[in-house]
């Protein structure tokens, strides 16, 4: 377990996972949606989507190849007897809902729009996009091989309104110094 908590968090983070299928049920996920986790890593809050979706419905999608196949190996371990799909290559469908959890704080400026478009062409329900907004507005640290990217609010507002962007959970971040919130893109 220690060369998970390397590759995704840390031990905390792994016993307060359930908290991802909470809030994704509290915003109307059921198990017959097709789900996109983009960014999904090493299954971190995957494993409890898997477990509540029906078989088939989990599409993880990671860059990073060797969180994939730790993500593999810890689903061909858990189980768990569904079919699931894993890979670093975007799928060739549309989803009901697309989770991006903390995915768009450790991209970079450059390619956050590209990034956007790329859910936003699957996405045929809702996306939900984690993001901090803090008053600084860049970052000199980084977290594992990504930037840590910091940004007011209005950077997300003039993001993803324009996608019918909206905030529907917002929460203090006091070690940041910001909020935490959770945006919704409904297609």
């Amino acid at each position: 377990m220690e060369e998970i908590y390397k590759l995704v968090g840390s031990k905390r983070d792994w016993e307060n996972r359930e908290v991802q299928l909470k809030l994704l049920k509290q915003f109307g996920l059921k198990e017959n949606h097709e789900f996109l986790d983009f960014g999904c890593g090493v299954l971190r809050g995957g494993m409890d989507i898997i477990n509540y979706l029906d078989d088939g419905k989990y599409h993880g999608y990671d860059i990073s190849r060797k969180r994939l196949d730790v993500g593999e190996a810890q689903f061909a371990e858990s189980g768990i007897n569904k079919k699931i799909y894993l890979s670093d290559q975007m799928p060739n469908k549309k989803f009901d809902v697309i989770w991006a959890f903390q995915v768009f704080i450790h991209i970079a400026d450059d390619i956050f729009d590209e990034n956007l478009k790329l859910i936003l062409a699957h996405l045929s329900g809702h996306a939900y996009i984690t993001a901090y907004s803090t008053p600084r507005t860049t970052s000199e640290w980084g977290w594992m091989e990504y930037p840590h990217v910091l940004h007011d609010k209005s950077f997300y507002k003039a993001k993803f309104e324009p996608y019918n962007g909206t905030i529907v959970r917002e929460t203090p971040a006091p070690e940041l110094g910001g909020l935490s919130h959770i945006w919704r893109i409904n297609n």
